[in-house]
């Protein structure tokens, strides 16, 4: 089971599968190209008129775009197979196919894995799909129907009555229109469609690429299991109520919108909310959740749209997803990937093996997988059972110190290049302090990784962990815990970079972490952390200047700015020396080379900077 995503364009009258109350002037959903192409021009339809009055062909472009999913009744789609015009193509023998869309429903199509690009690894996971084939024209998609049949009807499979769905709208919006990703609502799917065919007069056929689903959002918060945050009555209260709040409307917009800048992993949640429809992990699902609840709690605490008893209901329902995601989440997450890394292959299809095997969700897989290696537990005709003596010999073969880091690695949701990492680096101490993952990725502006990231394995919580909680001197036992403030340090300062800043204030860093304490986890930060802790934190970043400080520093950028200095000083010197005859050039060519040496130093942290 697994959560998903839903591209939406914006829509000014509520997503309610009726045209925009004023197309004129929305013209943010032409961020996305099939409606900047498209040869239907809003602005002549009547404003607000209903879909379902309209055919396939007059209807807004943004119709076959999920702009309709509150649609509160059911309307009929026409699907027509875009490689149908070609009569030498076998699709055109398909036939226009209508299909009626339920009352509160979308379509999405998995663009990330019907690309031939993702064949490859695809078929290393999934080894029974059948063989993907090219098109015999320009296309980056797959073209043959039994691995189109293949991989939707895996995609469709992960997608149950246990899912979430979240939807997104890209850039385009009036709300965040420099943000790159906004969650728009969330709510549960209540059916899956499944795969559908298309119609034909042969006799084959083609999947239609879009999946449809229904889903629990409704306009009555009190009988919703979801929500669509008020983002339309917010644009449309005067700036006078807002200030009567003490406010402005755009911090009160700030306050409740759901924006990458309010996750931490921030470069994952912005894979997941891609390709137009995609999964959404468990450790992603619950940092939304958890986001959205804050931005629910604002918009009760404004008081300026919806019932407050209706925004409670839904804060109920966040409740109860947050325990729900938090029983799917496994143990050892990354255990796959933690195989892939010690180059063990078909890590996804040996894990699902064992689950059905008797290795339960709150198990520890690596037992299993060891038995596996054994000959314990059998896999009738696996196509990784000729490599499993191999497997064995390298697993038996790795010191129990690789083991051990190995095991901890999986513990959080890690990609393998991560995991490959650390496995390697024996010199950082990671049984531990596992914050020095979190702390590494910032250095190396991998954004998929964060504190958070590190909180979900390194906190003790059955919940999510069952038997195989965390323990001392691994675990994280508070919030307050100095690894795992440091780590939040080092991301931040290295976040402010992208601003040109590489010194920050200890009072300003002291404000920022009160600032999360206060919010995300209710808890006080102790006066002057950074100062009495300098000895653990100086160990990631320096101190300025070094007696008295007022502002810390990443190291890095320090020692740069030291050099720097060092060298203008010598360069000072130099030109201060006496000229005598026949020897000018020598001091000259020493301020050169100290001119070279600088430049060359700055330029080779410039990729760093720039990424």
């Amino acid at each position: 089971m697994k959560h998903i995503s839903v591209r939406v364009p914006w829509h000014d009258n509520g997503w309610n599968s009726h045209v925009c109350a004023n197309p004129r002037c929305n013209t943010f959903c032409k961020q996305l190209p099939n409606i900047v192409n498209s040869k239907v021009d809003c602005e002549q339809l009547s404003c607000g008129i209903d879909w379902s009055k309209l055919t396939t062909k007059e209807r807004p472009a943004c119709a076959g775009e999920n702009g309709g999913f509150m649609n509160y009744k059911a309307y009929e789609r026409e699907f027509i197979h875009i490689y149908a015009w070609n009569s030498d193509n076998p699709h055109s023998k398909l036939l226009p196919t209508k299909v009626m869309i339920p009352a509160y429903s979308a379509l999405g199509i998995p663009f990330r894995y019907l690309n031939m690009d993702a064949q490859k690894d695809l078929s290393k996971e999934h080894p029974e799909f059948r063989p993907a084939e090219s098109a015999p024209f320009g296309s980056a998609w797959v073209y043959n129907p039994e691995r189109l049949y293949d991989v939707l009807k895996w995609f469709s499979s992960e997608i149950t009555e246990e899912s979430i769905c979240v939807f997104y709208c890209k850039k385009g919006n009036p709300i965040d229109d420099e943000g790159l990703r906004m969650i728009v609502g969330m709510g549960d799917i209540v059916k899956n469609c499944g795969v559908q065919d298309y119609e034909t007069t042969a006799d084959y056929t083609y999947p239609l690429w879009e999946i449809m689903f229904s889903h629990s959002i409704r306009p009555d918060l009190k009988e919703s299991r979801g929500f669509i945050l008020p983002y339309k009555e917010y644009l449309e209260l005067d700036e006078n109520i807002f200030q009567g709040k003490g406010l402005s409307k755009i911090q009160a917009l700030d306050e409740i919108k759901l924006s990458l800048d309010k996750f931490d992993s921030s470069g994952k949640i912005f894979d997941e909310l891609s390709y137009g429809c995609d999964f959404i992990s468990n450790h992603s699902m619950l940092l939304i959740l958890e986001a959205a609840r804050r931005s629910l709690e604002a918009v009760i605490r404004h008081g300026l749209a919806g019932s407050i008893e209706g925004w409670q209901c839904q804060l109920r329902w966040i409740d109860a997803r947050i325990e729900h995601v938090k029983k799917q989440i496994t143990p050892f997450p990354s255990f796959a990937s933690a195989l892939k890394a010690l180059g063990i292959d078909y890590g996804n299809l040996i894990e699902s093996d064992l689950r059905k095997k008797g290795c339960g969700p709150k198990d520890n897989p690596w037992g299993h997988f060891e038995k596996l290696l054994n000959k314990e537990i059998k896999v009738d005709s696996a196509v990784y059972n000729s490599s499993l003596p191999t497997y064995r010999i390298s697993w038996e073969g790795q010191t129990s110190n690789v083991r051990e880091r190995l095991i901890t690695l999986s513990r959080f949701e890690l990609e393998s290049d991560v995991i490959e990492h650390f496995i390697d680096d024996v010199e950082s101490d990671i049984l531990s302090n596992p914050y020095l993952i979190s702390e590494w990725c910032a250095r190396n502006f991998i954004e998929k990784v964060s504190t958070r990231t590190i909180d979900l394995g390194a906190f003790p919580d059955p919940t999510i962990q069952g038997d195989n909680v965390p323990v001392p001197p691994f675990a994280a036992e508070s919030i307050l815990d100095t690894r795992r403030l440091r780590s939040l340090v080092v991301e931040r300062l290295y976040s402010v970079l992208t601003d040109g800043d590489t010194l920050v204030s200890i009072k300003e860093m002291e404000d920022y972490l009160r600032d999360i304490m206060t919010e995300e986890d209710k808890a006080r930060l102790p006066k002057n952390i950074l100062l009495t802790h300098r000895q653990f934190f100086e160990v990631s970043f320096d101190y300025v200047p070094d007696e008295n400080p007022t502002a810390i520093q990443l190291k890095e950028y320090y020692q740069m700015e030291e050099f720097l200095r060092k060298v203008l000083r010598e360069r000072e010197m130099l030109r201060s020396l006496p000229v005598r005859t026949g020897y000018p050039s020598l001091c000259q060519t020493r301020i050169m080379i100290l001119q070279t040496s600088a430049v060359n130093r700055l330029l080779s942290s410039r990729p760093k900077l720039l990424k």
